[in-house]
């Protein structure tokens, strides 16, 4: 019991500071910038030549284009990350498959959160380019919205004409917990670079008036997301809702 009360505590036998913070993910992480920076260093280099007309006209090119600039960029810093975190593993000779395991669980739960907040931020980013106004990751209907325009003071006062959005890059079941149960505005847009979303999860969408944003590219290549009434692409949602919405605001 006295073993076990020390250990859990951090102390191994002689009573000395366990070093818990030299595990392998513990180092990945440090290395590993934040999907914040990782989004702004690709976002200062686009801006670099993009004009807000350009964006517009091509929103969809440029949603794709900085989600696989900034997953290429993280590819490349976590193999650097990888090979620090595991040096003194691999110098020694002493490898771990349950340090493997661990280290590789922690990862990909990691990852899931990081690229959804990635995904998040570059439509944040594009849509602040474009200066619409904008609230981020407020409550509706006690529900997270990451997006409300122009603001929840808007909402509150005229909720017709706001608009709420979100941002899923893979939506499987995961919009129901986005969707405000009671929306009072018009429609709730979903905005995703998703190819997988099937013609039933479509109509289900429908039925909870949830619009699905997605690019071009997509929508042109898979027959059931032409079809779909509630399926728009970036460019749409901008001419169509954004700009009409906006004459309100």
């Amino acid at each position: 019991m006295i073993k076990d009360r020390y250990f859990k505590k951090g102390y191994n036998q002689n009573n000395k500071s366990i070093k818990l913070n030299n595990l392998p993910f513990d180092i990945f992480k440090k290395m590993v910038p934040s999907s914040k920076e990782f989004v702004d260093k690709q976002f200062l280099l686009l801006k670099e030549e993009l004009t807000p007309k350009e964006l517009k006209l091509n929103f969809s090119h440029y949603v794709q284009l900085l989600h696989d600039q900034i997953y290429a960029d993280f590819l490349k810093i976590q193999k650097t990350g990888f090979n620090k975190a595991f040096s003194d593993d691999l110098e020694s000779g002493e490898l771990s498959f349950e340090k493997f395991d661990k280290f590789f669980l922690s990862l990909s739960q990691s990852r899931k959160v990081r690229s959804g907040g990635v995904f998040e931020l570059i439509i944040e980013n594009l849509l602040k380019f474009l200066e619409y106004p904008i609230d981020t990751q407020k409550k509706i209907d006690n529900k997270r919205v990451d997006f409300v325009l122009p603001s929840v003071d808007f909402y509150k006062k005229n909720p017709l004409n706001t608009v709420l959005l979100s941002a899923k890059r893979t939506t499987r079941e995961r919009w129901k917990q986005v969707v405000p149960e009671v929306s009072q505005s018009n429609q709730f847009y979903l905005a995703t670079i998703d190819k997988k979303i099937t013609s039933d999860q479509l109509k289900e969408m429908e039925k909870y008036r949830v619009f699905v944003i997605n690019t071009l590219q997509n929508i042109d290549s898979i027959s059931h997301y032409k079809e779909a009434a509630n399926m728009v692409s970036f460019e749409h949602f901008l001419d169509f809702t954004l700009d009409h919405q906006k004459r309100t605001w």
